[in-house]
């Protein structure tokens, strides 16, 4: 009867060690900000965003889409999960211009690197329907092929800026998808 005892004791102290050493370096991983592979974690605030980023960042990120499918992310708020997988990527992409109204406020307290990929591009006017903001301006810049090669120009810097080893890799990605829209 003590060998079996032994035999459990044994057994569960094996089974813990492996939790907590399995625990310890995952969350080690987890926190050095890349997916246990080395890819760049990213999220992005809605499919167009999460579109370009995957083109541009191929196999070396990981992207997740934070407007659920079939969601208006006009109208979406972050829920505290959304906000903590924030807290555990690299880099964050958004539209701008307006269109994701807790942006700036969700981003007052996270460390990663931020595209907003409209950073630069010329808005449209927005006329009635779509004028978003005090400016009036249409944000949804990605419909036009020449303002979404701009947008996919940024997210490729801050997927540089984040990940500078990989510059070249993103860089042809970007050239790839920039001539289709061309």
């Amino acid at each position: 009867m003590n060998v079996n005892r032994g035999k459990m004791t044994a057994a569960a102290v094996l089974a813990v060690t492996l939790l907590v050493v399995g625990g310890v370096t995952g969350y080690g991983l987890h926190r050095a900000g890349t997916v246990g592979d080395g890819r760049l974690k990213v999220m992005a605030s809605f499919y167009p965003m999460y579109d370009f980023a995957r083109k541009v960042g191929g196999d070396r990120i990981q992207v997740k889409d934070m407007v659920p499918a079939g969601t208006e992310p006009h109208d979406w708020e972050p829920a505290a999960t959304d906000i903590r997988n924030l807290e555990d990527a690299d880099v964050f992409v958004y539209n701008g211009a307006d269109l994701e109204h807790w942006a700036e406020d969700v981003l007052d307290n996270q460390d990663l690197v931020v595209s907003e990929a409209s950073d630069g591009v010329e808005l449209l006017d927005g006329g009635h329907d779509h004028a978003h903001g005090d400016e009036g301006k249409d944000p949804h810049v990605w419909l036009d092929p020449m303002r979404a090669k701009q947008e996919m120009k940024n997210i490729r810097d801050a997927l540089v800026k984040a990940d500078p080893g990989n510059g070249d890799y993103y860089e042809a990605n970007y050239e790839k998808y920039a001539g289709e829209f061309d």
